[in-house]
């Protein structure tokens, strides 16, 4: 999403509505952080637009079988609009304790690929599972051609999935799962890494 910002930052600093809606430490509600409106119309034709100018930029033919990445800026959190709180599931993440947003980049995603379904008809977009969009959506299927990558950055990494003494990791092996089910269901592309160590960490290596 930051790179969508970047290319069209006069417009989204002319119409500040396009940016998420964000509480700041004083408890005060901005538009502004690291993440766009998902759920603004004028969102999704903008990124709907970056997406041609990669295409032109890199000389694929509109039928070119390409994925081309699609997730959220890295940190910051969800916009808390009504708009997309609305749109969303009342769901905390299980780490953060903040409001989980899978289901929000998934709408994002499936009215881009839908509204391009002629236009670009191989077109798969990814983005990566984890942080504050680490689960599996509840409210809304994803699209056949979205890719995700999942990665276990919340989760504990002392204890390996089948260890059941680790409640957090019992519930990342449910994420995982009904990923790969998914995929078995209807050819989603699914990618899983462990985070080993971690560089946002200042602790020792695992």
């Amino acid at each position: 999403w930051n790179s969508i910002i970047q290319r069209f930052r006069t417009e989204f600093d002319e119409h500040p509505e396009l940016m998420g809606l964000i509480m700041k430490d004083d408890g005060s509600m901005v538009r502004g952080g690291n993440q766009f409106e998902t759920t603004n119309p004028r969102v999704i034709e903008l990124a709907i637009e970056y997406l041609r100018e990669r295409f032109r930029n890199e000389g694929w033919d509109n039928s070119a079988n390409v994925c081309i990445a699609m997730g959220p800026s890295d940190g910051g959190a969800l916009s808390l609009s009504p708009e997309t709180v609305n749109a969303s599931v009342p769901r905390v993440n299980f780490e953060s304790g903040k409001e989980d947003g899978t289901d929000i980049i998934v709408l994002f995603l499936n009215a881009i690929l839908e509204r391009t379904s002629k236009e670009f008809p191989n077109l798969r977009l990814g983005f990566m599972a984890y942080s504050w969009h680490t689960d599996y959506p509840m409210r809304y299927k994803p699209h056949p051609r979205i890719v995700i990558s999942i990665r276990d950055i919340n989760f504990s990494r002392y204890h390996s999935m089948l260890d059941l003494t680790s409640k957090s990791r019992a519930y990342y092996k449910d994420i995982v799962l009904q990923w790969g089910k998914l995929a078995k269901e209807q050819g989603n592309q699914i990618s899983h890494a462990i985070y080993s160590w971690n560089l946002a960490e200042k602790v020792m290596p695992y």
